[in-house]
């Protein structure tokens, strides 16, 4: 196994690393996806949309007032760091694999650290939020990243929620034109607690192996069984 693991090249996005930490981890469907093209989606990709109108939005703010809003209690003064998408990755040599991923923004402080933000279109839940696992271990990999790069030290990381009103309270209704609409926003800092490169290697294990038992439940897994069985059977 362990000639196998330095011999297969390997790459991997920071999202996706964080399904390993997910608590509706299935080690068949991870290892089915990196392996094969499957229409598989956990976003729709109208958040995405949204996620990068909100960027040019917050952008535009920080290039006029060197900080974040008011809902912004953590960081204090910032100006935006111009970074190439392209050299946002990271390769492990002993395992040959590559890890990619584009945060939403990199803040610069002027004590010569750096912030890394990332924007989500949905409602903070808190830690009862399914996702929060598979978040830390994408903003953890944002910042393994960036100090092996060269944007180091990473101050922090943070999430900011931006939530659409409840149009019942907030008064906001549709015009002629459309919606308009004011999201609320809310920012947390998350801890630097994931041991990056260790995940990294372990992904990399699982995609060198044999495929795995599927998850208990998994509905992804219920659904490739139907499939295989009404092919089993087709005449």
């Amino acid at each position: 196994m362990q000639k196998m693991l330095n011999e297969v090249e390997f790459r991997i996005s920071a999202k996706d690393l964080g399904e390993l930490m997910s608590g509706s981890f299935c080690g068949r469907c991870f290892w089915i996806r990196r392996h094969f093209k499957v229409p598989y989606q956990r976003f729709p990709g109208i958040f995405s949309s949204i996620d990068a109108h909100t960027k040019k939005v917050v952008r535009n703010y920080v290039k006029e007032y060197h900080r974040l809003p008011k809902w912004d209690s953590f960081i204090g003064a910032l100006s935006l760091v111009e970074f190439k998408a392209s050299e946002f990755r990271f390769y492990d040599k002993e395992t040959r694999s590559l890890l990619t991923g584009i945060p939403d923004e990199v803040f610069a402080k002027d004590d010569g650290s750096y912030v890394i933000v990332d924007y989500k279109t949905a409602k903070f839940t808190g830690a009862q939020d399914s996702l929060m696992p598979i978040y830390e271990v994408q903003l953890n990999a944002y910042a393994f990243i960036s100090e092996n790069i060269g944007y180091s030290p990473v101050h922090g990381i943070y999430l900011i929620y931006f939530e659409p009103p409840n149009a019942a309270e907030s008064g906001e209704k549709a015009t002629e034109s459309g919606l308009d609409m004011k999201f609320s926003a809310t920012m947390i800092r998350l801890g630097r607690n994931v041991d990056v490169l260790k995940l990294l290697r372990k992904a990399k294990e699982i995609f060198c192996g044999e495929m795995p038992a599927g998850r208990h439940g998994c509905s992804d897994c219920s659904s490739i069984n139907a499939i295989a069985s009404m092919l089993s059977h087709k005449d």
